[in-house]
């Protein structure tokens, strides 16, 4: 049913872009003239837009928008304010709401089979960290304007948090291992890189809202009969994500 309703409306915007696209070369729209490469951006835009709505990304939000606004200010006679002032204003916004609306990481108690919501407790950001965090079951991990170096050595690995942005975190797990049958790894990236250099038996499930990001591997290994899987969580925004098997 959801699919379904995700077609119809799909359906739909087609259809009315296409109605715009005729009715503007007719002249049936006054002044307003759009061609068909406004159009495939308008579409490409509504697409972030509505995905960023239902993943409460701030920086696709306020992008998307802003860059609709550029595309029709002139219909909407914001020229004096395209492109640099809208883009700007998007960038800092999307600033000041992540910092307001930082999202909290949610533990999973295996035992108990619940979900609980707490704080992150945070670490300082170093270039290199290396403590008693390391090696327990949950790695938290937090990096603004800085770069870092974390090495996971926990014997029973099961989740983790990646806070990171205008940064860049490297994370080793060559040394962890997966206690249960799966581990999550939670990321909250913006204008950051990450790198995770991860065993090469594990199998990495990207389950990982994107907006202008990318996920990229190196080394990837075929595991027919399976293997420890390491679920990828969170968001990513301009930002991007290299994993390396090892």
């Amino acid at each position: 049913m959801k699919r379904k309703r995700h077609d119809l409306f799909w359906g739909f915007v087609f259809i009315i872009l296409a109605v715009i696209l005729i009715l503007s070369q007719l002249g049936l729209l006054g002044d307003m003239r759009i061609g068909i490469w406004t159009l495939l951006a308008t579409v490409f835009l509504l697409s972030i837009l509505l995905k960023s709505l239902f993943s409460i990304s701030f920086w696709g939000i306020l992008f998307s928008i802003a860059f609709l606004c550029i595309l029709y200010d002139e219909p909407l006679g914001i020229t004096a304010l395209t492109p640099w002032t809208v883009l700007i204003a998007a960038f800092l916004g999307s600033v000041g709401l992540s910092m307001i609306f930082r999202p909290k990481k949610r533990q999973y108690h295996r035992g108990s089979g619940s979900y609980s919501s707490n704080k992150t407790v945070y670490e300082k950001s170093e270039w290199i960290v290396d403590d008693a965090d390391g090696a327990s079951a949950s790695i938290h991990c937090q990096c603004h304007f800085s770069s870092c170096i974390k090495y996971v050595n926990s014997p029973s690995f099961t989740d983790g948090f990646i806070d990171c942005s205008f940064g860049g975190v490297k994370l080793y797990f060559d040394d962890a291992e997966i206690s249960g049958e799966y581990a999550e790894l939670t990321v909250d990236g913006s204008f950051c890189g990450i790198e995770l250099f991860v065993p090469k038996d594990w199998v990495i499930t990207d389950q990982i809202h994107t907006c202008l990001s990318g996920i990229d591997e190196k080394n990837p290994q075929s595991h027919a009969g399976g293997g420890k899987k390491l679920i990828l969580k969170g968001r990513l925004n301009f930002s991007g994500i290299t994993i390396t098997y090892i």
